[in-house]
């Protein structure tokens, strides 16, 4: 079964093309809040509360361990390699202090050398140096994910694409992101690829359909509305549950 999201595009090869996702469902937003003095490190307290709930896929990874890949097209500085493995380590360290579990919710990235190098790891990143590289262009102008699972949801495969240069929504504006929207973008993919879908918000949660960095002037946090959505699937002892 294969499913797809609009915020990505689909992977660069015949192995590699069509999957996403198609995502819905609803869940509380204030679940296994720690108290610890360094919880909030990685995540940060909902502040917006004019929705609650986040959209689920209809997937879900069961493992010990979400192993990811990161490929960089050449020519494209290594912060953007950094940046984007940075984003992984806040998805998994949010999460172990939010849920108490410092042992749980394994997920781990590291730097491929080749496309067929990224497509050993069932999550795969590749950074591209625009989005007319995308495999899903012209449909695809931003960052996004595809997602392969089977017949019971379980995640086979997810691929995240990523690029410094995306299209505007107005389908004419070529954008140069600042590193902050880079960032979000990674960080907003790896929510999609963990499980979770779009807000109905247009903007300003972290799982918006859109980032308007000419309005946001910073990456949006990951938020206690997120990870309690992610505990509604996992519950609280990570991808095995």
């Amino acid at each position: 079964m294969k499913s797809r999201h609009r915020a990505g595009n689909p992977l660069p090869s015949a192995s590699m093309s069509a999957f996403f996702l198609a995502m819905m469902v609803t869940l509380p937003s204030t679940l296994f809040q720690t108290t610890t003095a360094d919880a909030a490190l990685y995540y940060s307290p909902q502040t917006n509360f004019n929705e609650t709930t986040v959209p689920l896929a209809n997937y879900h990874w069961k493992t010990n361990t979400i192993q990811g890949c990161i490929y960089k097209e050449p020519g494209i500085p290594n912060s953007y390699y950094v940046w984007t493995k940075l984003q992984v380590q806040a998805w998994r360290q949010a999460l172990r202090e939010y849920t108490g579990d410092q042992n749980g919710w394994t997920i781990t990235a590291r730097y491929s050398r080749s496309v067929s190098d990224a497509q050993s790891c069932p999550l795969q990143f590749y950074i591209l140096k625009s989005y007319t590289e995308f495999p899903g262009y012209p449909e695809q102008t931003g960052s996004y994910t595809s997602v392969e699972y089977d017949g019971t949801g379980k995640v086979l495969r997810a691929a995240i694409f990523l690029a410094p240069v995306v299209l505007h929504a107005d389908g004419k504006t070529v954008i140069n992101l600042p590193p902050y929207a880079f960032r979000n973008s990674a960080r907003h993919e790896v929510g999609h690829a963990l499980g979770l879908a779009h807000m109905l918000t247009e903007k300003g949660y972290l799982m918006s359909p859109r980032f308007d960095y000419w309005e946001q002037k910073d990456q949006l946090p990951i938020t206690t509305l997120e990870l309690s959505s992610l505990v509604k699937i996992y519950g609280k002892d990570g991808w095995t549950a």
